[in-house]
């Protein structure tokens, strides 16, 4: 028994010690650089960087000569027949033209040697992949900002879990003094039932918070790139981020909207648009392209391949569009519209951003002060509910004053941590409107 016994807790220490080495630890900084090496999007958009890449290799491919080889084998089972007069009686007689067999193989050589829209198609090529890097760029900072946001609020959501523990364990040992209390006559029964609903309402307001942990949780991972029944384990403490990462005065800097990553993808998408009108319009010169070709053929009644026939020759082609009914002209002012639109596009998105940034700072700047407040009130409210839970242990106060002094430090904390989470996503929110890089 004593065997059987050993080897099971032999067993289960084994199996908390295999959990405990897969469970994942992560700071913030740490999620940050996690997410950027596993996350499903990040991996697609830097797949379309690699696609651009070789898409300029295409198209500079095409410019190079083209060598193509061919062969031919025939079988004349039956010879086609042609009907002659006969040279001594004038009769027409079915006659037999051909060989049976016929063996062709060859070589044909194609080489551009002038063609505007493929020297467009390889600068639309290239302005193709400056588009992937910056789409690759902003996604790579829009995760940033949704894995620090996440972080912060599975933080709140740890914290408030353990405030509201703290509140339960104090709010029951004081439900199991004034019952005793009540046992003994030193106080009535709705004491007791106020103290018990409080408590009830507290048990409930856990298995809440208890499951947006879990579903905040849930959210972080699947930034992270990391399956679900995945252990995680947050390293940091949100208070401690405030302190590291806010920095000194109330305005990050003055910034420039121009370098937005939003402005700097319409900007290459506007180069495309350009790119697209002058193919329109190179499609009105002509194009040059020489050409070689070498066949070597077999002709006879029986498989000998001897003798071989060859031939040589080679040329330039040159073609010159002369009339298209219109249809070049419309393309070309189609393109053209398109462009205007993404000019004006662009003029929009840039009026909106400079508003943004505005706004960003404002908010920043009044997340400050509400910061201050809120960390006042809190301040306050502990030292309300210190002095309460004194008095009333002192038998000078009520239990009525004590939950609320308790649900009073229970807002003021849930209201001071929301403010630290306000300042740290406001900032974000200004670097990102400065048009900075975010960074942890």
């Amino acid at each position: 028994m004593r065997n059987k016994l050993s080897a099971t807790l032999i067993c289960l220490s084994l199996a908390l010690q295999a959990k405990a080495a897969d469970t994942l630890k992560l700071t913030l900084s740490g999620a940050i650089q996690y997410a950027l090496e596993h996350n499903e999007q990040i991996q697609a958009s830097q797949l379309d960087i690699t696609k651009a890449n070789y898409r300029i290799k295409e198209i500079t491919a095409s410019g190079f000569p083209q060598l193509n080889g061919s062969a031919d084998f025939r079988d004349n089972v039956k010879l086609p027949v042609f009907v002659f007069p006969d040279p001594m009686t004038g009769e027409q007689k079915p006659i037999k033209v051909g060989t049976r067999y016929q063996v062709t193989g060859g070589l044909q050589l194609n080489q551009l040697i002038f063609d505007g829209s493929y020297f467009v198609g390889l600068k639309a090529a290239k302005e193709y992949k400056a588009l992937a890097i910056r789409t690759h760029q902003k996604n790579e900072q829009d995760l940033k900002v949704n894995v620090a946001k996440a972080y912060f609020l599975a933080l709140i959501s740890k914290e408030n879990l353990t405030l509201l523990d703290e509140n339960l364990k104090t709010l029951s040992q004081t439900l199991t003094e004034t019952e005793a209390m009540y046992k003994e006559g030193f106080v009535e029964s709705l004491e007791v039932e106020r103290l018990k609903l409080t408590v009830s309402n507290l048990q409930v307001q856990k298995i809440k918070l208890q499951n947006a942990a879990e579903i905040t949780l849930n959210l972080l991972k699947t930034y992270l790139g990391l399956e679900l029944d995945m252990p995680l384990v947050l390293e940091e403490n949100l208070e401690a981020l405030y302190a590291k990462y806010l920095q000194e005065g109330k305005v990050l800097g003055v910034g420039n909207v121009n370098n937005r990553l939003e402005l700097k993808i319409l900007e290459t998408q506007k180069s495309l648009y350009k790119l697209d009108v002058s193919k329109h319009k190179v499609q009105y010169y002509p194009s040059i392209r020489g050409f070689a070709n070498y066949q070597e053929q077999f002709y006879g009644s029986k498989l000998t391949f001897d003798p071989w026939l060859n031939t040589f020759l080679y040329g330039v082609t040159i073609q010159v569009p002369i009339f298209s009914s219109g249809m070049k002209i419309h393309q070309t002012r189609q393109a053209k519209i398109t462009l205007q639109q993404a000019e004006l596009n662009y003029n929009y998105t840039a009026n909106m951003l400079k508003m943004e940034r505005v706004k960003a700072e404002k908010e920043y700047n009044i997340s400050l002060s509400m910061l201050e407040i809120q960390k006042a009130n809190f301040e306050l409210a502990k030292k309300i509910n210190e002095t309460t839970l004194k008095k009333y242990q002192e038998g000078v106060g009520s239990n009525l004053e004590v939950v609320t002094a308790n649900q009073d430090l229970k807002n003021a904390q849930t209201n001071y941590l929301e403010a630290i989470y306000e300042v740290l996503t406001n900032r974000l929110n200004l670097i990102i409107a400065n048009g900075d890089n975010v960074s942890f």
